[in-house]
């Protein structure tokens, strides 16, 4: 199955067996990537040497904050995509937490997503309230 014919199915196929493997097969595919780059992220931090020229230390601290920072996003994201797996498991994949559906075309661009597009503008928007009232 690929995203087109994901996309034609009838809405009453909604996070069928079908549905939940394509979302699978997709995660694991991003998970495989992530562990590669995060990978490659640590052989690369590993080989970045300490040099006593001031000048070079700061370039090489540069690179080495970057590339932490690199490793931190995908493991932030690895662990979304092991939280979706499970959400598959318990079949509460594809539903936001507030019960509505989340959407296959939000799914395929973000298969971590917890929330539904209504509900996670309604958290931004509060988000943003909190903070001007905060300041």
């Amino acid at each position: 199955m690929n995203k087109k014919d994901l996309l034609s199915m009838s809405s009453d196929d909604y996070m069928s067996e079908v549905q939940l493997q394509f979302f699978r097969d997709l995660i694991n595919v991003q998970i495989s990537e992530l562990r590669m780059r995060i990978g490659e992220s640590r052989f690369e931090l590993e080989r970045l040497e300490t040099v006593p020229d001031p000048g070079d230390a700061a370039t090489i601290e540069e690179q080495r904050q970057k590339v932490t920072s690199s490793i931190n996003r995908d493991s932030k994201a690895l662990a979304e995509l092991s939280e979706a797996l499970n959400r598959i498991q318990d079949q509460s994949y594809g539903y936001c937490e507030s019960g509505a559906q989340i959407g296959l075309q939000r799914l395929l661009v973000l298969p971590s997503a917890r929330l539904c597009v209504e509900e996670q503008e309604r958290r931004e928007s509060r988000e943003r309230h909190h903070a001007r009232c905060a300041n």
